[in-house]
This record gives structure tokens, sequence and C-alpha cells, in this order.
């Protein structure tokens, strides 16, 4: 099946990660903070190396990195921030109880920005992963009757966010990528097929697709 791009307190854990091969920002080490490079080695701590089981984050934000530069003319080294558990922060408060009302799925979200630098080109990724595939399914079915205007919660937002959204249904994870409207068509296509090509999971079986300000969503 052919899934083309268009394409989610307390803090328990808080990473910031250079994307880039040069050298990383400069952001102090803290117990909750750690800079690393994307490229690995073998001075790199395990747990910094592989943030991500479902998701290859260094990879994304070595493509984000590439195309920036080029589409900007400039060098461009974006950072990552890796949000955990309770200190993720959704798009809209809202949609916690579509995704993961039973709170029994893993969540982490990763933040990729260029540290004062262009805002535009932020984006972000929200991975959750349940316990059973069927738990996955049946959050992503949630989810499909609050885009648009098949609004289950009286909220009658464009698509999901009014942003843009891409959702992939991927074994028993959701990928949910966001970017601002910001983007344009192109940026947004690229940094979604740059999420999908960075799975670590099998293929999707199920998306949903939302432009800026798109009264409807497209779905599969």
């Amino acid at each position: 099946m052919n899934y083309f791009p268009a394409i989610f307190c307390f803090i328990t854990s808080l990473f910031f990660f250079s994307c880039s091969t040069s050298s990383p920002p400069g952001i102090k080490n803290t117990a909750d903070t750690v800079v690393v490079p994307a490229s690995k080695n073998k001075n790199t701590p395990a747990s910094a190396q592989d943030t991500s089981s479902v998701l290859d984050v260094h990879k994304l934000c070595q493509l984000a990195d590439s195309f920036w530069t080029k589409t900007s003319g400039r060098s461009v080294h974006l950072s990552l921030q890796h949000d955990t558990g309770s200190s993720v922060q959704f798009y809209r408060t809202d949609m916690l109880e579509a995704v993961n009302p039973a709170g029994n799925a893993k969540q982490e979200k990763f933040f990729v920005f260029e540290p004062g630098g262009n805002k535009d080109f932020s984006f972000s990724v929200i991975t959750l992963t349940y316990p059973f595939i069927i738990d996955a399914m049946n959050a992503f079915s949630r989810l499909k009757k609050i885009t648009g205007m098949n609004k289950a919660f009286g909220d009658m937002t464009p698509g999901l966010t009014y942003e843009n959204d891409y959702v992939l249904l991927s074994g028993k994870t959701i990928f949910w990528m966001n970017a601002s409207c910001a983007y344009d068509r192109k940026s947004t296509g690229a940094i979604s097929a740059f999420v999908l090509h960075s799975l670590k999971t099998e293929e999707p079986v199920d998306s949903i697709r939302c432009g800026c300000g798109q009264a409807q969503c497209d779905t599969l």
C-alpha cells in the first residue's frame, strides 16, 4: 500500500539532543538535560543513542537539517527536545481523551527546533505505544472521529489542530507529526516523508492527513 506523505504536571524526563553531526548548541548539561551529537560513537551513552524504540529520531533530525539547509540557503543545525510520560503536552488537551483515555499508552514527544534561530523550522512528533495492537487501533479510530467537522467533543476546529497534522498507525504505535501554518505544502510533505522513513516499526496501515485550516482531513 502506498502511503505518500502530507503527513502528538510532572516532568518524568527531559532531554536535548543535537540533530546534526556538527557541534551541539551550548546547552548546559544537568540531571534532566543531556546534549549529544546525532552521530553515534562509543562515547555516547546508550540511553542517549536510542532515545526511542519506535522512531529513529537522529535520522529524522538529520533529514530535517539537510532539508532546511537546502531550502533556506544557509547552514541549519536543529536540536531535539525529548519529553516522556506526563510531561508530554498534547496539541489540544481534549485529544488526550481520545488517544489515551485509560492512560496505558507510553507517551513520548520529540520537538525539533533551531536554537535561537527560525521558529518556522520547528515541528514535533508525538508517539503513543499501547500494550496491544487493538488498543492502538481503537485509539486511532477515535481520533478519526474527531477530524474535520466530525467532532465528538463539540469543537469545530478545522482538521485536528487547525495546523498541519500527519498521523500514522503502525502496529501498536500511533505517530503524530504537527507543524505550524508557517509550513507550506512542500515543507509539510517533506517533513511528513522524513517521519515515515524514520519509523522503526512495521509499515503503517492507516493515516490521517490534515492541512492548515483544512475543514476536512484526508483519511484512509
